[in-house]
């Protein structure tokens, strides 16, 4: 009895319903699955149909149809209509909007590189920037900063460019001001010097300059390679004398002389030739105020005898005496007595000086007095001698 009522009820059941479902007037109903305006990326893939569902009460799948298409390539709102129907053609309608936006900013390019150096006072030449977009031509760039080339420092050029959905790109390039020239050094006189050992040297002077700093101080360097005030003549042959500047940014110029050095040589009627290899005057011997050493090659090729060393007497320019020889002090080597005719002898000596130092500097003419037995014969040579080196007490 009771299974007989449970099956007259669900016959009951399906009656009413197919009778509901006869008198379906209710469309489906179109529901999102986020919201109907969706914001995507430019480029992003999109199924439409899985941002929304449909749904019906009698019709378990009902129909749908979609008009549109999103595409993802286009920036911009794009809509596409939701037809939805059930098997009573009951028709939902609804919109679903996507919005597609480019969030990709340009790509700007330093043309050339991202630090540049001019010399100072030269034209700053703005090589430029590449401007590129995923989505937009034609990008305008901006560019802010100056260059004064006359100002040593750096400067920041600054590139900015948009897109027309508002992505920035900023990039920077760096300039720098360098002072990058050597001094401009002028050789007054000439440039190759011919002088004979033992020549008072006088500098004719270099000058240096530079487009920042002026004038600039010039270095002296011998021909040994040391920094010098003075250029003394002391050994024959040929060097260079190096001059040199450095302005404030570091920047070296150096400029030359040659100076060729021949050894002394003095000729007489007598046929005795003589050269005078170097001279000096050591101002420190504790015994006596002065020593003069002297170095010298003798060649005697007349038919006469004669001594070594010679006796030596030294003039002021005026013409007067100025020395005076100290007859207990003389010093050679060779220990020799005479240089015989035909003969040729090196040798040096040393001869004490008993008078005012001072007179040192004034020494204008050595004369020379190779003697013999009978008679000697006076060489004069003229002398100049940078005395001015040596320290006098």
């Amino acid at each position: 009895m009771k299974k007989l009522m449970l099956v007259v009820m669900s016959l009951a059941l399906v009656a009413s319903l197919s009778a509901c479902a006869m008198f379906d007037k209710e469309p489906p109903i179109i529901s999102y699955a986020q919201e109907d305006y969706i914001t995507m990326p430019l480029g992003s893939d999109i199924d439409v149909k899985a941002y929304f569902d449909v749904t019906d009460d009698y019709t378990e799948v009902p129909s749908v149809v979609l008009e549109g298409d999103i595409d993802t390539s286009k920036v911009g709102e794009q809509t596409v209509l939701i037809t939805a129907k059930d098997d009573k053609d009951n028709t939902a309608n609804s919109t679903l909007t996507f919005n597609i936006i480019d969030e990709i900013a340009p790509v700007l390019t330093l043309i050339g590189s991202d630090e540049i150096v001019i010399d100072y006072n030269d034209t700053y030449k703005e090589p430029g920037v590449e401007a590129v977009d995923n989505y937009d031509d034609d990008l305008e760039v901006n560019i802010i900063g100056e260059v004064d080339n006359g100002t040593i420092g750096s400067y920041e050029i600054t590139y900015s460019t948009a897109d027309n959905a508002g992505n920035e790109t900023v990039i920077h390039r760096t300039v720098v001001v360098k002072d990058q020239t050597e001094p401009v050094m002028t050789l007054e006189g000439d440039e190759f010097i011919s002088a004979t050992l033992a020549d008072l040297y006088v500098e004719a002077g270099v000058s240096a300059y530079d487009e920042i700093d002026g004038e600039l101080e010039v270095v002296c360097y011998n021909q040994y390679g040391e920094v010098c005030d003075k250029i003394i003549l002391n050994q024959a042959g040929e060097f260079v004398i190096k001059y040199e500047a450095t302005d404030s940014s570091g920047n070296i110029s150096e400029i030359h002389r040659q100076i060729i050095v021949e050894p002394l040589v003095e000729s007489t009627n007598d046929s005795i030739l003589f050269f005078i290899n170097s001279i000096s005057f050591d101002p420190s011997d504790m015994q006596m105020p002065g020593i003069f050493i002297m170095d010298m090659t003798v060649m005697n090729e007349s038919s006469r005898d004669v001594r070594f060393p010679p006796f030596l007497s030294f003039n002021q320019a005026s013409g007067r005496e100025a020395l005076k020889m100290m007859d207990s002090y003389y010093s050679y080597s060779p220990m020799v007595d005479y240089v015989y005719s035909g003969e040729t002898l090196s040798g040096s000596f040393e001869m004490g000086y008993d008078g005012d130092i001072e007179d040192v500097k004034t020494i204008d003419l050595i004369r020379f007095q190779f003697s013999t037995e009978n008679s000697y014969t006076t060489l004069p040579y003229k002398i100049n001698v940078d005395f001015d080196n040596l320290v006098y007490e």
